[in-house]
């Protein structure tokens, strides 16, 4: 049997003040109205890791964000993320990088990508992605080519 992993590490910058709040959010302490729609319906933690450090001269809170056992849910980074960024109006964007792999070789076990959110919003990519669209354009290319007899 084979053990796949997710891991990614990254730091997410926010004001001083909404350390408190967003800590609260994090944990699922706060009243109904104010939780964050994890991706599974049952899930009431966040699916990944995070440390606090605190930058007084910038009046940062910096969250660490990170996968420590490789199965963390980079989709919920996301969402943490673009929600905070919403919540407080926050225009500063954020990325964050991930890899998969396993412990044993298999086809469909290796990559990663990167998310990007800003707003509120995320735009994905894989390198899974990126390698198709790069096939399609060679792909098209090669058959330009051959059409005209080169």
């Amino acid at each position: 049997m084979a053990d796949y992993y997710t891991h990614f590490s990254a730091m997410f910058d926010l004001p001083i003040q909404h350390k408190e709040l967003v800590d609260q959010l994090l944990e699922n302490k706060l009243d109904p109205f104010e939780v964050i729609d994890w991706e599974s319906a049952d899930e009431i933690t966040p699916g990944f890791c995070y440390k606090w450090e605190l930058d007084h001269g910038r009046q940062l809170a910096c969250l660490w964000i990170y996968a420590e056992e490789g199965d963390d849910n980079v989709t919920n980074v996301a969402t943490f993320v673009c929600y905070i960024q919403k919540r407080f109006q926050l225009e500063e964007p954020w990325g964050m990088e991930w890899s998969n792999s396993c412990s044993k070789p298999r086809l469909d076990a290796f990559g990663g990508g990167a998310v990007v959110c800003h707003l509120g919003k995320a735009k994905w990519n894989t390198t899974g992605s990126w390698i198709d669209k790069e096939m399609i354009k060679i792909t098209r290319k090669m058959d330009k080519a051959n059409a005209q007899g080169k």
